[in-house]
């Protein structure tokens, strides 16, 4: 068994912190019953007096039956400079050990973004501001570290009537690269997703399928891929949620089925 903790603390000003506890089933540890406790932490620092919001997250999980921070982020809206909202995340994974830092800054225009990282002088993204006709929408992007042609992609939304969301194709595609491509089609307790090409040969094709307006506002999904089939279900319990799991290997149908459990608790 695996145990997930989940804590979420918000600290704005007049609003009392929140916080959100879990856990989950599954793997493996030397603790008893195979307790792996993990969870993260979230801290909202607004400055009032500044235009900047700051977002602090971090990531803990048991190691030798001590409670260590694995991974903090620092996330940082700064606002805006003239026409351009800046943005940015520090990331110091294992804070208490080798402290490995890294840092990622996005500048957004409404014509947009150019991403940079701590890696290298050269931005890491750009993107062009979506471009909308008769119910298709391309989305541009580019890797400068990459070059031309090789690093252009395109997201593609063609929806088959302009104004709804009903049925949709997502694609996203570049140069010298296999097409990736999702169906999805909605309806008003539910929806399917169809996503082919998928795995080595892209002869995979997984389906997935949810379920909604089931009662107490429960949802089920059944997800189908490569002859394995998992069934699952969101079910609102008393102060947070239930998310069972099974997944069945549909090539030995004699296999024991795995079964998996998270329920998360808001206090």
């Amino acid at each position: 068994m695996k145990l997930v903790a989940i804590l979420l603390v918000g600290a704005r000003a007049g609003i009392s912190p929140k916080t959100k506890i879990g856990y989950s089933t599954g793997g493996d540890t030397s603790l008893p019953m195979g307790i792996n406790p993990t969870g993260t932490v979230s801290v909202d620092l607004p400055l009032d007096d500044l235009p900047i919001s700051v977002r602090l997250n971090g990531e803990y999980e048991m190691s030798e039956n001590e409670m260590a921070p694995k991974e903090l982020t620092v996330d940082i809206d700064a606002g805006s400079v003239g026409p351009v909202d800046v943005s940015g995340v520090l990331t110091i994974g294992d804070p208490l050990g080798a402290r490995e830092l890294t840092g990622e800054a996005t500048l957004a225009h409404e014509y947009g973004t150019v991403t940079f990282d701590s890696t290298e002088a050269m931005p890491k993204e750009v993107t062009i501001r979506a471009l909308s006709k008769a119910g298709v929408e391309v989305r541009p992007s580019w890797n400068p570290r990459i070059g031309a042609p090789e690093g252009l992609s395109f997201d593609i939304d063609a929806r088959l009537q302009a104004d709804s969301d009903r049925a949709v194709i997502y694609a996203t595609a570049a140069p010298g690269k296999r097409p990736e491509v999702r169906f999805h089609f909605g309806f008003s307790d539910g929806s399917l997703d169809i996503t082919p090409l998928l795995d080595e040969g892209a002869k995979a094709t997984k389906f997935e399928y949810v379920k909604t307006g089931l009662p107490n506002g429960a949802s089920a999904r059944a997800t189908l891929q490569d002859k394995t089939l998992t069934l699952g279900a969101e079910v609102a319990v008393a102060g947070g949620e239930l998310l069972p799991e099974v997944t069945v290997d549909l090539n030995d149908v004699t296999a024991a089925p795995k079964l998996s459990l998270k329920q998360s608790f808001s206090l």
